[in-house]
């Protein structure tokens, strides 16, 4: 289909499309709570379908409509607003939809990154996704810094964004990159294609937030911290149990929720123990 919403030039909407054009008519198909589901469109400027492929049409059109696999929503002033595509949607354990185009513009102010990928990783011991991004870092930006400088400053600035951000929006386990992240044509993140990469990997960080054995922080790095004190030794075997990690891969230093994807529930139940 080609042109299907505009912002008027003298009512412009940010975030937004625009609205649909006057021969085109946009519905939202399955909406969620938040008035989020597929995009459907239907006007003469849409495609009869695929030539001499019928089944390949019926699988993108119904009595005229075209399925375009984009999610979004329609405000009260009729203009669309798109949160990214049925595929990528991320379902997390706790049933929430988690779209990764508004967490990727959430950690849009993060320093020293090139690229930023956000998508879905199904969890080890309970049914859902988890949040991961991919990082390709930005050497160029700090040429003297180390690289686990880096990794560490990444994680801090995103663990300080994350605070501000609902449970379910916050990334839950970060990859480093040292190469390019693979793109379409129009520039877009092949989240598929990354996504299949990262479990072809075979590592157990790919798979749930709390094997995050890709992370950059250094679990010998105990600042001070007498790890083999009573104490001390009692808050890792928590730590061990509600992240599912050996107790010798966690170090004082680990954020909760980046390195051990423990979040505000799973800190509850830290505390509880």
């Amino acid at each position: 289909s080609p042109v299907v919403a505009v912002n008027p030039p003298s009512e412009v909407r940010p975030g937004s499309v625009g609205r649909p054009l006057p021969n085109v008519d946009v519905e939202i198909r399955t909406a969620n709570l938040e008035g989020i589901g597929e995009i459907w469109v239907r006007g003469a400027s849409v495609t009869p379908g695929y030539l001499n492929n019928e089944q390949a049409t019926r699988e993108i059109l119904e009595d005229g409509w075209l399925r375009t696999g984009d999610l979004g929503r329609v405000d009260s002033d009729g203009f669309l607003f798109i949160t990214g595509r049925s595929k990528d949607l991320i379902v997390t354990s706790a049933g929430k939809n988690v779209y990764p185009d508004e967490v990727e513009f959430a950690y849009k102010e993060l320093h020293f990154i090139k690229e930023l990928c956000v998508l879905a990783i199904p969890m080890l011991r309970e049914a859902g996704d988890a949040v991961h991004a991919v990082v390709v870092v930005d050497r160029d930006a700090s040429p003297h810094t180390d690289r686990s400088s880096l990794d560490r400053e990444i994680r801090s600035a995103a663990a300080a964004i994350a605070d501000s951000l609902p449970t379910h929006q916050r990334i839950a386990a970060f990859h480093f990159w040292d190469r390019e992240l693979p793109r379409t044509s129009t520039m877009k993140a092949k989240r598929a294609v990354i996504r299949e990469m990262l479990l072809a990997e075979g590592q157990r960080a790919t798979s749930d937030p709390a094997h995050a054995d890709d992370a950059s922080v250094d679990a010998g790095d105990s600042a001070g911290v007498d790890e083999q004190s009573p104490a001390s030794k009692a808050v890792l075997g928590i730590l061990a149990r509600q992240s599912g990690r050996p107790v010798e891969s966690i170090g004082p230093m680990m954020n909760l929720l980046l390195d051990l994807g423990i979040d505000s529930i799973g800190r509850i139940d830290v505390i509880g123990q």
